[in-house]
């Protein structure tokens, strides 16, 4: 048996309250991303508390090729909040499809300063292409509480996990919410084992309607097909699984 290597992971906390305001507000420009700093030595604002980390850590707009040194371990973690199919920004910065989702894990990062240059959604689509080259680096991949997920690329795309999915960008264990008919902690994916897209996309992720279907995967999957465990309509609310680049 294979045991889970560990890394230390800042652990956050956030309002619920303002953690739905941060989903309603316009993502950062890029400049502001870059130069993201504290704004007084006050700290954050209570509803904000941040038990480790700084927010001047540079992230950048998930379309940008900044990413960490090799080597170094990539966190992941699942959106708290759950979204139909057809994903989009802002009324203020309207977006659809990949690149909403990209915005949302990045503003996420910012809020909760949890530092890394960028993250990525783990989505496929025919429009941004398949989900594990979308990833950048070899890995190892580590999930919020700090544990190895998969080592590195080969395991990304053909290995069970060697630690759960399920831990949402405050480092807390998700054990409910957002389930699938069967009974899966469900998250989008479109992503067929192997890390390639499939056809149920939810046309490309900017359709809502149940006559279209988008593939899901299981947070709490111990087995390869963990990026593909059911096919559900777009009307359906999943998670979104957010990757440090």
């Amino acid at each position: 048996m294979t045991c889970a290597k560990q890394f230390d992971v800042p652990k956050v906390r956030l309002n619920a309250t303002r953690m739905n305001a941060v989903l309603r507000e316009a993502p950062p420009s890029d400049a502001e991303l870059i130069d993201a700093a504290p704004e007084s030595d006050a700290g954050p604002p209570a509803d904000a508390m941040v038990d480790g980390g700084g927010s001047d850590f540079g992230l950048v707009d998930g379309g940008a090729d900044a990413s960490l040194d090799a080597g170094q371990p990539r966190r992941m973690f699942a959106t708290g909040g759950g979204w139909q199919g057809g994903l989009s920004g802002t009324s203020s910065e309207p977006m659809s499809g990949i690149a909403a989702a990209d915005r949302l894990c990045n503003a996420i990062a910012v809020e909760l300063s949890l530092g890394g240059p960028s993250w990525r959604a783990w989505l496929s689509d025919s429009v941004e292409g398949d989900a594990v080259d979308r990833m950048v680096g070899e890995g190892p991949w580590v999930n919020m509480a700090g544990e190895t997920v998969f080592p590195d690329r080969n395991a990304l795309k053909n290995a069970a996990p060697l630690a759960t999915l399920a831990y949402n960008e405050m480092g807390m264990r998700i054990t409910s919410g957002a389930t699938t008919p069967s009974g899966h902690l469900g998250f989008w994916t479109g992503t067929a084992p192997g890390g390639a897209s499939t056809s149920d996309t939810c046309i490309d992720w900017t359709t809502s309607f149940n006559t279209s279907s988008g593939t899901v995967g299981d947070l709490a999957s111990n087995a390869t097909n963990w990026s593909a465990i059911e096919v559900l309509p777009c009307t359906t609310g999943m998670r979104i699984l957010c990757v440090e680049q």
